[in-house]
């Protein structure tokens, strides 16, 4: 089996000549070519399955060091490799909140992190620390040393012995598994030009002057938006930094940027801050099952593909995605009444995956019905998620002084745009019964 170390130099080399496509595209102002779409499409489906490799590599790793007794003072592993001491979030933590000077690999990854800030145009604030975006997501949640007798709070974790940490339950993520173009390490905005129109050819007799078709272009623009919250942790927690308490700090901050970025990519109202989902952008495919909403059909559900194949947009990484109850009904619903067959087997639908996650909606309403669910189809590598350097955490001591808690801010800039709208088509007045 091949090391996370191994698989991330891979993957990197994967990475590296989907950097080249892009830019090579970008110098000569053109879109890709079919030959290059569709290595496009290979390597992005080559950096999914490396994904998951590297998971199960990291976790077999994590297996082994604790069998021999060496884990490491932090669950935190680094480009796969295992070192005699690993940085620790909430040993930073404690650093800022107490004014105490960070040496080691804590130091280390906060160079890393100005290094990558400086990459993407900006300079590190007095006040903050900084780890990069491979590290950390964040969530609000109140964590406390002695609180938490259900198991909520983060008493229940300092040792005498503690297992391993039962994780709250959070929906499933699922853009990058779908496909979603990832624009990374970005400096200032971004503009991508669109053609609008397609040059038009016309038959002429032979001496008779050609007909001028004049193609039109817009733009799609990503620009940094700010993603923010704090969790207020205790003086206490950030003194006593056991593996179990640092996984699931970590895992809190983790989870929480990105499932906010997975719930407005779909759902997105895109008013004042918040971009705008594939749900509520104009021009994206609409199919309707009825006046107050209705049970999906097996024609409705094909007729999605319809829609998007219609604008010849039957492209790329083509997924369906749900509700995880709209996607278990399709696991009943059959396709017709003498086949004996269902809409949805072996978590596919007409060839194409799907997946289901809670952070569709299912309570939509429509005319007298309510607690409708949405079904979207289309190329999700035509959703762009933009990202400008990695996070930022600002450590308030004195807010909640007299609670004997520290005030942990986190904030990162991402974006969200369609590249192209016509690439998706939604049910959004689905019923389960």
């Amino acid at each position: 089996m091949k090391t996370s170390k191994q698989l991330k130099e891979e993957r990197a080399a994967v990475e590296s000549r989907m950097t080249e496509l892009h830019e090579l595209a970008k110098k000569e102002a053109r879109s890709f070519n079919a030959e290059e779409s569709k290595k496009w499409d290979d390597d992005q489906n080559a950096l999914k399955a490396l994904d998951a490799e590297i998971l199960r590599a990291e976790q077999a790793e994590e297996l082994e060091r604790r069998n021999a007794g060496k884990g490491p003072k932090s669950p935190l592993i680094i480009d796969g490799e295992k070192k005699k001491e690993q940085p620790s979030l909430l040993l930073m933590l404690r650093a800022s909140a107490f004014k105490e000077k960070l040496d080691g690999p804590e130091a280390d990854l906060v160079a890393e992190h100005v290094a990558e800030l400086r990459a993407s145009g900006l300079a590190p604030r007095d006040g903050y620390i900084g780890v990069p975006s491979k590290m950390v997501r964040m969530e609000k949640r109140d964590m406390t040393v002695t609180g938490g007798t259900s198991g909520s709070e983060g008493g229940v974790m300092v040792p005498t012995e503690v297992g391993e940490t039962i994780p709250f339950l959070t929906p499933q993520l699922v853009t990058a598994q779908l496909g979603a173009t990832v624009l990374s390490d970005l400096v200032g905005n971004l503009d991508l030009p669109r053609g609008t129109n397609n040059v038009t050819a016309t038959w002429e007799g032979e001496t008779t002057d050609a007909d001028e078709s004049n193609p039109t272009m817009d733009k799609v623009s990503l620009a940094p938006i700010r993603l923010t919250t704090f969790i207020d942790v205790s003086e206490r927690l950030l003194h006593q930094t056991g593996q179990s308490v640092e996984a699931y700090v970590r895992n809190l901050l983790s989870n929480a940027v990105a499932q906010k970025i997975d719930a407005d990519a779909i759902n997105g109202s895109g008013s004042g801050n918040v971009p705008t989902g594939i749900l509520n952008a104009s021009s994206v495919g609409s199919v309707e099952m009825g006046t107050n909403g209705g049970v999906p059909t097996w024609a409705k559900i094909v007729e999605l593909e319809g829609k998007v194949d219609t604008a010849s947009a039957m492209m790329g990484n083509l997924h369906y995605l749900s509700t995880p109850g709209m996607r278990s009904l399709l696991k009943t619903r059959s396709k017709d009444s003498g086949s004996g067959r269902f809409i949805n087997e072996g978590n596919e639908v007409n060839g194409y995956p799907i997946l289901g996650t809670s952070l569709v909606p299912s309570n939509l309403t429509k005319g007298t019905g309510s607690g409708l669910h949405a079904i979207l189809f289309g190329n999700w590598a035509d959703l762009l998620i933009g990202q400008w350097g990695g996070m930022e955490l600002f450590v308030d001591p004195y807010t909640q002084k007299g609670k004997g808690l520290v005030r942990i801010y986190v904030s990162s800039y991402n974006d969200i745009k369609l590249r192209n709208p016509l690439s998706f088509a939604a049910i959004k007045d689905g019923a389960l019964a």
